[in-house]
């Protein structure tokens, strides 16, 4: 009997505990889901793991040709070449063109000179290969491509910018140089701060093969938005036809019709593929006190540290470009002229020519009535600020 009234007493404590367990289950929704979660975390935790140690250490190197025969290696610190193992060739060819004459150390550990025995041709691609080993002695393959020195570079600076577009006019954002000597653009680039990404880092554009006179315009059109948008590098200076184009400037146009390299509010650095300034401008909103990003002050910085830009690297001493907010404007250099008859005569161009907000306005905006007013892609540029 005493069994019996256990048993029973028993049974309803049992019901009444899974009822109180089913009642509280849904307030511990993740009970069930916790060591799902935790293994795809672990599984995914293991696949970046496993991603970083596949990655190849040495992939983020660089050279260039620093002379005819001289290419300058850099690759990751702690990592040592592999004798023997350094080869140059031209861009997709497996062959060799030169031998290798000497490996000598440069400035760091992680820089080396390859010395060549013959020349490279200025306009051509090379491919710089070879491996390196790290502390472990792992040994981990590496290819770099760089361009053929450029011993007759002309010298650029920028001479006008338009930030803002019209499609329906076929008018692209553009970016124009002044050549103040004449001679070959490969080995140029431009980047501008706006572009810079984290995840990418900069968005270079690098002049083709091209050679330009003294004095001549050189407009890098940021939208490909007509047919007639040629890129002139076959030493013909007419072909392009589509708007804003000039028949007695060289036209060059960025690929695509939804991108561009430039901003209303931006910091552009004219360099060379070793990163010497040869010039910079900086475009800002006055009524702001900051740079927007690390980016844009990290261009900045460099800018006034290179002796270019006057004043400092602050918003203050920026353009103030709060205006150029129409297609119709531009950003205009205004001692074009001034620099042109002062090395004209062969006056040897220094290394270091100052820029500074003072030599630039925001253009009124152009008309039919005054087409000279305003945007002025590769010719003489307005010197008609807005408000005029």
């Amino acid at each position: 009997m005493k069994k019996s009234i256990i048993s029973s007493a028993l049974k309803v404590i049992s019901g009444a505990m899974v009822i109180a367990f089913a009642a509280i289950l849904p307030l511990f929704p993740l009970s069930c889901k916790l060591s799902d979660d935790d293994s795809t975390e672990s599984e995914s935790t293991s696949s970046e793991n496993a991603n970083k140690e596949t990655e190849n250490p040495v992939s983020n190197g660089k050279c260039s040709a620093i002379d005819e025969k001289t290419i300058r290696l850099e690759i990751a610190e702690g990592f040592s070449l592999v004798n023997g193992s350094i080869s140059v060739s031209e861009k997709d060819s497996s062959e060799a063109i030169t031998e290798i004459e000497d490996i000598v150390d440069a400035e760091t550990e992680n820089v080396k000179k390859i010395v060549l025995k013959s020349e490279t041709e200025v306009g051509k691609t090379y491919v710089l290969s070879g491996s390196a080993t790290d502390s472990d002695e792992k040994t981990y393959d590496f290819s770099y491509d760089f361009t053929g020195y450029n011993k007759n570079m002309a010298r650029l600076i920028l001479s006008e910018v338009r930030t803002e577009y019209k499609k329906t006019q076929s008018a692209a954002e553009f970016i124009e140089f002044y050549a103040l000597k004449g001679g070959n653009l490969c080995g140029l680039e431009f980047a501008c701060a706006s572009k810079v990404t984290k995840a990418s880092g900069e968005q270079i554009y690098k002049f083709p093969d091209i050679k330009v006179k003294t004095g001549d315009y050189i407009t890098v059109h940021l939208r490909t938005l007509e047919d007639g948008s040629i890129n002139e590098i076959n030493g013909d200076c007419t072909e392009s036809t589509a708007p804003d184009s000039h028949d007695s400037a060289w036209d060059l146009w960025i690929d695509g019709s939804e991108d561009k390299l430039v901003t209303q509010f931006d910091v552009i650095l004219l360099r060379n593929s070793e990163s010497y300034i040869y010039d910079a401008l900086l475009m800002a909103d006055s009524s702001k006190i900051e740079w927007k990003n690390t980016f844009y002050q990290d261009f900045a910085n460099k800018a006034s540290k290179s002796g270019i830009w006057v004043g400092g690297e602050y918003v203050k001493n920026a353009v103030d470009v709060s205006a150029s907010n129409s297609y119709l404007r531009s950003v205009s250099r205004q001692d074009i002229q001034e620099l042109s008859e002062k090395y004209s005569d062969g006056t040897k161009i220094p290394d270091i020519i100052q820029n500074e907000k003072s030599k630039w306005i925001v253009t009124a905006s152009k008309t039919k009535k005054n087409p000279d007013i305003g945007a002025t892609p590769g010719y003489k540029n307005s010197t008609t600020p807005i408000g005029n």
